[in-house]
This record gives structure tokens, C-alpha cells and sequence, in this order.
């Protein structure tokens, strides 16, 4: 059985590969069908708070039953596919809870196995990369760890573990085995672990203990010499003027402002999974703004999840939700048999939930959580006779480890056909074309990626797909993630190029809505204002004979909307033109229009409340104004 445990690790951390679109969400789907094998094997018996995670459960189900209709049953799916590690880390807990000796006798492999996966990053760091693991030359040096957060969030806690646990029990092998992969882990110039390595090491009481002090002043200096050592080479290269960084402390306080505003006012959660799909709803639209590194690219990624577990939690599932998950923490902690030292890995780990999401975004880290969880004292674990008795709690492990299973199959089907899809494809001046095959196997199985209809429109626009073609693929991931700014100005052009102009504005409302300062969606609009203003003179010129009073207000209209269209554009000259033509439509109006286009440069603000001052009805046609200094 020890086996399995360190399975249970290391799987997820060593089925790499390098096309991987999303290694958490691949992951996942290892640790459930693992799961699922060893539950098969091995029965576990009910542990206490199996009930209070019930309760956690449903009621981060219960409000999907209550979700708008808009929003498609398969999104609802994809979501609780996203969350379905949740009940395999329970029933893993279980089997370590039961199977304590083999969970005791696994805890050195599994340290290997991590420490290992540090030391490949150590010749990655080193410019070594014999397995060709490292996607690009400017990815961080962290492969088969998905990034530098996901290597932190599991490397520093297993430091203090195997501090605590005493492996190696060779003090100098222990100093030569520690030493390089605190080194590495400094080198990932990442905050976290230089706060939660201290209070972890707090439940060490060093002041008491003398042979951890030296381990742990070693790994604490091994940190601080690859700090200052990568540091000149893990410069990031300087950004455009027009997307300047942002200090990642502005970008959580207004994360964590958004999502504690929402849930006070949505007490019941929007449920499990469902925040990457709702928070663009409803967050800071200065997010996106400040979160991105390059900020006028459409398909810049959102966050799936807060950086906080806690809030997470609390978001999805409700303020009930969050306490009757806390409430089976407490009664998993105070179990008599626990060991002691897991606390100490648990408090950092503790601390990562509470800067990041460990346990929805890393399934390393969330199978390490649930082991230190279930670490019992070397004796077999036993269970209370009224425990033993409850047969529905005996049944609930089954129904979790048999739902994370059936989830994990699309998921891994899924991410393992998208990730060949982009192996296979062809890349052409720094543009994908993914391959057709796996990529359209990848939709078999999930069709609630949207990420994978976006790359399929790109796929068939790129290799003479029909409009209709592109456009169902791009109505899909928009179905999917209303959000998808990639989606929703791919098919806004195509509609403006070979479809219905009102349409093409009813998609522009609802990128506006959700980031209308982007410069994808501000270009986007400055495109249909030009687009209507040329159909409007056009329309005007045609019905000029038969209705001139009609044929002015065409007129009106379309002057009105070039002058707008080139004052975004900076383009004061034509603007000017084009405010002389309105005001000559404008009738008593015309004096505020040839005052404005006497400026030497017509500013967009000015012009567009001139617009909405003297146009009755204009305001949906002009879009938001310019962001604000």
C-alpha cells in the first residue's frame, strides 16, 4: 500500500510534458482515477468530519439548481469536473487514516520523489535540460512542476516535513540533500516561502529542540544564496510602455476586496467551480488591467481561482459551506492518533492556501495536504465502534471516490488530446494552428472548454474553414465563458466583415461589459463606429432625393460617429472635418459643434459628451468613455 501513497504524490508531478495547456487540471484527473484504484482495493472506513464534508459538499452544489438558465448545463459540469480532487484528497485521507503504517513507510519515497523533481529544476536553472521538458527558453526553470507558485506551495512545506520527520536520518546526507533544493527554491525569487518556512518552523520550537536548528538555519541560508544568485537571471524582460507592472499587493487587495463584497452579498455561494466563469461578472474591472502582463492581447488569461483558498471556499460554497468544511478540519486535527510532526509541513502549507489555492490549482500539493492530514502514530489506526457501525458514512467515501472518478475521465481525456492537438499542430509566424484530430477529440470529451473552441475557430479560420464554421466554434466558447475576450472580438469582426451589424453590437455590449477599457474592445468599438458611420452616409446619400429630412439624420448620425470614431484614434484633423459635417446636420446645434472643432485637438471625452449632450438616444452607440486619470 505505501506504493500507492507515494503514487499519489508523485504521479501528478512526473507525467509531464511540455504542451501541456493545463497541468493542474491534468492532475487532478490522476489523483481521482488513482484514487479510485486503491479504493477498490482497499476499503477504508468512515473518519470523523465524513459528514460535516458532506454538508460542505451539497451545499456547494445547491446553488447550480438555482443558476440562471442562460448558463449551460455543461459549464455547470465542467465546473464540478474542475472540483472533483476535493472528494478523492478526502478519500485519500481516509485510506491514510486506515493504512497508517504503509502511509508511515511511504513518506521517505515520497520525499525523494519531490526532491528529485527540484533537482531536475536545478539543471534547468543551470541551462540543462536533457529531457526536453522546459516549454520555451523563457519559461521558469520549474518542469514537471507546472510554475514557480505550484514548485513553492510543495517544496517548502516538504522541507519542514522532512525536517520534522528526520529524513534523511543522516545529519550530513540530510545537509547535502536539503541544501540544493532550498537553493532551487530560492532561485524562484517567490515571497511565500520566505513567511511560511518561519512559521512553520514555529511548531518545530527550535529553542527546544537543537537538531533542527542547524537544518533549518542550512535551508534558510541555501534560500538566500540562490536568491541572490539567479537574481541577474531571472530578469524579466522590460514591458511596452503601454502595459506597465503592477505590485502583485494591488492586484490581491483588489482580488480579495471583489470576492468578499460578493460573498457578503451572495451568502448562500455561487457554487462549486463555478468562479472562473462568474467573477468577470462581477469583480473590479481594474482587475484584468493591472493582473496582465500584456494587457492589449485578447486572449490574456483570467484567474481560476483568487489566490485564496479561504475565499474560494467562501465564495463557492456559501459562509455555511465554509464553516461545515472547517468544522471537518477541526474534527480531522484533534483525532487522538494523529502524529505530531505533519503540523508543522500543515501550518506552511496553511499559510500558501491563504496567498494562493494549493488544494484547487495543485494536486501535488493537495495529496500532500490530505497524507499530513491522515499521518497517524505507527501503530494501525482504529476506528470507534459507533464509527464503524454508521453505514452511511461508511457509503459516503464510495460515493466520492466513484464521482471524482467518472469526472477525471473527460478531464484527462480532455487535457491529454488538447495537449497533442498542440504538439501536432503548426506554428507559423509565432501562431499555432492546432492539429484537427486531437483537437476535435478534446471537444468530444469536453465540450465546456472554451479555451479548445477558441483554438478550433483559429484552427478553421486559418485553414479555410466556412464563416458559419468559425462562427458556431466561436458562439460555443462564448456559450462556455461569456467572458472569452478572445471569442467575443474574433466573432464581433466577423459579423462586422460578413454578418449582421446589430448583432455585431449586441457581442460588443457584452465585451464592454466585462472590460470595456481593454484595448482589444476599445479597438473593436472604434471599428463599428467607423463601420456605422460610413453605412449611415451611405444609407443618407441613397434616400438623399426621396427624404432629405431622413436622409439628414442619417447624415447626423454618421458624421457623428466618424468624429468620435477619429477623436479615439487621435487623429484630430479628421476629427474636426467631421464635426464641421455634423454641426451642418445639427441645426440649432451647430454652433457647439464648430466651437468644439475649433480646438486644436479635440479630446475624446470632450467630443463624445458633446455627442450625448446634442444626439437624443445616443449614449448605446458610443460606448464607454476613455479610463480616467
Amino acid at each position: 500500500m505505501s506504493w500507492f501513497f507515494a503514487a499519489a504524490v508523485l504521479l501528478p508531478v512526473w507525467v509531464w510534458s511540455p504542451t501541456l495547456l493545463d497541468d493542474a487540471r491534468l492532475d487532478g484527473a490522476l489523483l481521482s482515477l488513482l484514487t479510485l484504484f486503491a479504493f477498490l482495493k482497499f476499503r477504508p472506513a468512515s473518519i470523523p468530519g465524513t459528514k460535516a464534508f458532506l454538508l460542505f459538499l451539497c451545499l456547494g452544489l445547491a446553488p447550480l439548481f438555482f443558476t440562471p438558465l442562460e448558463l449551460p448545463t455543461l459549464a455547470i459540469w465542467g465546473g464540478l469536473v474542475d472540483r472533483a480532487p476535493l472528494l478523492s484528497a478526502f478519500v485519500l485521507l481516509g485510506l491514510g487514516v486506515q493504512q497508517s503504517n504503509a502511509l508511515n513507510q511511504a513518506w521517505p519515497w515520497i520525499f525523494g520523489g519531490i526532491f528529485a523533481a527540484a533537482g531536475y529544476g536545478l539543471l534547468q536553472l543551470f541551462g540543462l535540460d536533457p529531457l526536453h521538458w522546459r516549454p520555451m527558453e523563457a519559461s521558469a526553470p520549474t518542469a514537471p512542476l507546472p510554475g514557480t507558485n505550484h514548485a513553492a506551495e510543495v517544496l517548502a512545506p516538504t522541507l519542514l516535513a522532512a525536517i520534522a520527520f528526520g529524513w534523511p536520518r543522516s545529519p550530513r546526507i540530510r545537509a547535502a540533500v536539503l541544501s540544493p533544493v532550498a537553493f532551487f527554491l530560492g532561485s524562484l525569487h517567490v515571497l511565500a516561502p520566505w513567511i511560511s518556512i518561519p512559521i512553520g518552523a514555529l511548531f518545530l520550537r527550535p529553542w527546544k529542540n537543537s537538531k533542527v536548528i542547524f537544518p533549518l538555519l542550512l535551508v534558510l541560508a541555501s534560500m538566500a544564496i540562490g536568491n541572490f544568485w539567479a537574481k541577474p537571471k531571472a530578469e524579466v524582460q522590460p514591458q511596452e510602455e503601454t502595459a506597465p507592472s503592477h505590485d502583485s499587493f494591488e492586484i490581491r487587495w483588489l482580488t480579495d476586496l471583489s470576492v468578499a463584497q460578493h460573498a457578503f452579498t451572495h451568502p448562500l455561494g455561487i457554487g462549486l467551480g463555478q468562479y472562473e466563469k462568474s467573477h468577470p461578472h462581477w469583480q473590479n474591472p481594474d482587475i484584468l488591467r493591472v493582473a496582465s502582463h500584456n494587457y492589449s492581447d485578447p486572449a490574456t488569461p483570467r484567474a481560476k481561482d483568487p489566490h485564496n483558498e479561504v475565499l474560494l471556499v467562501w465564495v463557492e460554497s456559501g459562509w455555511l459551506g465554509l464553516a461545515f468544511l472547517c468544522l471537518c478540519l477541526f474534527q480531522l486535527l484533534r483525532r487522538p492518533e494523529r502524529s505530531t510532526w505533519p503540523l508543522v509541513p500543515l501550518v506552511a502549507l496553511g499559510f500558501h492556501a491563504c496567498v494562493r489555492s494549493p488544494f484547487s490549482d495543485n494536486a501535488t500539493a493537495l495529496a500532500l495536504g490530505a497524507l499530513w492530514l491522515a499521518t497517524s502514530e505507527k501503530q494501525q489506526a482504529t476506528t470507534t465502534p459507533k464509527t464503524r457501525n454508521d453505514w452511511f458514512s461508511s457509503l459516503l467515501p464510495s460515493a466520492f471516490a466513484l464521482l471524482a472518478a467518472v469526472a477525471a475521465i473527460p478531464q484527462l481525456i480532455g487535457e491529454v488530446s488538447l495537449s497533442r492537438a498542440i504538439a501536432e499542430g503548426e506554428v507559423s509566424q509565432t501562431k499555432l494552428t492546432a492539429e484537427e484530430k486531437h483537437l476535435r477529440r478534446s471537444l468530444r470529451w469536453r465540450p465546456w472548454h472554451a479555451v479548445s473552441w477558441d483554438l478550433e475557430a483559429s484552427r478553421l479560420s486559418r485553414t479555410g474553414g466556412k464563416p458559419n464554421e468559425v462562427r458556431t466554434a466561436l458562439r460555443q466558447a462564448i456559450q462556455q465563458d461569456p467572458a472569452d475576450l478572445f471569442a467575443l472580438t474574433s466573432l464581433l469582426k466577423l459579423e462586422m466583415l460578413s454578418g449582421s451589424p446589430l448583432l455585431a453590437h449586441d457581442i460588443l455590449l457584452q465585451a464592454e461589459s466585462f472590460a470595456a477599457q481593454h484595448p482589444s474592445i476599445r479597438e473593436a468599438r472604434t471599428l463599428w463606429l467607423e463601420e456605422m458611420g460610413a453605412n449611415q452616409n451611405h444609407e443618407a446619400t441613397l434616400i438623399l432625393m426621396e427624404n432629405q429630412a431622413k436622409a439628414r439624420a442619417h447624415f447626423l448620425m454618421g458624421h457623428a460617429f466618424l468624429a468620435l470614431a477619429a477623436a479615439r484614434r487621435d487623429d484630430y484633423q479628421s476629427c474636426k472635418e467631421e464635426l464641421i459635417q455634423t454641426g451642418f446636420y445639427a441645426g440649432e446645434n451647430r454652433p457647439l459643434f464648430e466651437r468644439m472643432a475649433r480646438k486644436p485637438e479635440p479630446d475624446e471625452l470632450s467630443v463624445r459628451e458633446l455627442l450625448l449632450r446634442t444626439l437624443a438616444d445616443s449614449e448605446p452607440y458610443l460606448g464607454p468613455g476613455p479610463e480616467k486619470d
